[in-house]
């Protein structure tokens, strides 16, 4: 679970299972407490699919904004699918 009461932006960067021997159904909880913009950032060859249907691929591409918590007192899980695959859903903007 990450919190986040932070003042300023903060990223959350998704790492590939390269890095991370990440299990399919792991999930990570993310919250934002604080007024800081709290982003999920996909790194190189990291796919995360939002509820918007829409996709974001690591390597130097700007998050889109669905990734982001949409207010103070949001939350949301990373649920990964397999294959550097992960899914957000939660309280998005």
């Amino acid at each position: 679970l990450t919190f986040s009461a932070a003042t300023g932006s903060l990223s959350i960067t998704v790492p590939a299972t390269a890095s991370v021997a990440w299990v399919a159904g792991s999930h990570i909880d993310v919250a934002r407490l604080g007024v800081a913009n709290v982003t999920v950032a996909p790194s190189n060859g990291v796919t995360v699919v939002s509820t918007y249907s829409l996709t974001s691929v690591g390597g130097g591409v700007a998050p889109l904004q669905n990734l982001s918590l949409r207010d103070t007192g949001s939350g949301a899980s990373l649920v990964y699918l397999g294959s550097d695959q992960w899914l957000f859903v939660g309280d998005i903007a």
